[in-house]
């Protein structure tokens, strides 16, 4: 089975936010002319265009290097607690408190099913 290629994973994202290649090129700082190199699969990614990306998409930058092949495929469980890491570093020290607090909640809620 081919692997899928980092444009077509990157089409997917910015197609999932609503995006195009120019909102793509406005958002992370890379030109236009080089975007379209990296989707026609006639240029690489450098990792700082990779990093961009992830900025741009809000996207943890190894989600990005992983879809480009820089990283080891990782199993689904750890994507998810690496994209909840990242998304937890982002919010303010009140909302990090709530967010634990329901993750507690949902953890107990849980075994209490379970029993």
């Amino acid at each position: 089975m081919k692997k899928r290629s980092f444009s077509h994973w990157l089409q997917g994202e910015i197609n999932k936010r609503g995006l195009t290649q120019a909102d793509l090129a406005r958002k992370s700082g890379i030109s236009k002319a080089y975007i379209s190199r990296i989707f026609s699969e006639n240029r690489e990614p450098s990792a700082g265009t990779l990093k961009a990306f992830a900025t741009a998409l809000n996207l943890p930058p190894e989600t990005v290097y992983r879809a480009a092949g820089l990283l080891p495929a990782e199993t689904e469980k750890k994507i998810i607690f690496e994209e909840l890491l990242f998304s937890f570093s982002h919010l303010n020290e009140d909302q990090q408190k709530q967010l634990l607090q329901y993750a507690k909640f949902m953890s107990t809620s849980e075994k209490e099913v379970d029993n």
